[in-house]
């Protein structure tokens, strides 16, 4: 699955797809995706939001990424997810995104094959807008205004705790 959004002055800002079977729990889950940022945009005010709501719109992720290398997670119940901030390396290119979430609902994050250290900064975090339950979706932000796309492909969700270096299909 592939999502692709347009940032600037545009009327497609996000995108979506709802998962081909039911997602009824998002722990002991492993997730990866490939992120391709704005052209230009490495310390811009660009952001990257990637959700996942479980089939009973009960549970939620949040992976939101800034071009300025913050990096925030959110995980568990959509009545207050506990958050996690980190920080990251953008580069204006394409990133391998790889996380997993334990049994306690703590949230493992990779990119690029790196581990990101996160560090707890608060609980009670609720979704934001207007979301469908068993979907997955893509939200940006470019900074300037100017129209330009920017893309999550090979969108791979699994049971179980996987290793960033898992081969899932074609990424």
């Amino acid at each position: 699955m592939s999502l692709d959004a347009l940032g600037g002055v545009s009327d497609t800002p996000a995108a979506f797809r709802p998962f081909p079977l039911s997602l009824s729990t998002i722990l002991l889950m492993s997730v990866q995706f490939k992120l391709t940022e704005y052209p230009g945009s490495v310390g811009s005010g660009s952001e990257y939001q990637h959700y996942i709501f479980d089939s009973t719109f009960s549970n939620w992720i949040l992976v939101y990424m800034n071009a300025t290398g913050f990096v925030q997670v959110v995980s568990g119940p959509t009545a207050g997810a506990d958050s996690y901030i980190g920080t990251w390396t953008p580069t204006g290119g394409t990133h391998k995104i790889d996380y997993s979430i334990d049994m306690a609902g703590v949230m493992t994050l990779y990119i690029d094959d790196v581990l990101i250290p996160l560090t707890f900064a608060g609980g009670g975090f609720t979704p934001f807008g207007s979301f469908a339950a068993n979907n997955v979706y893509f939200f940006s932000l470019k900074a300037p205004s100017a129209v330009s796309s920017s893309k999550i492909q090979d969108v791979f969700v699994t049971s179980g705790i996987q290793p960033p270096t898992t081969v899932y299909c074609c990424s």
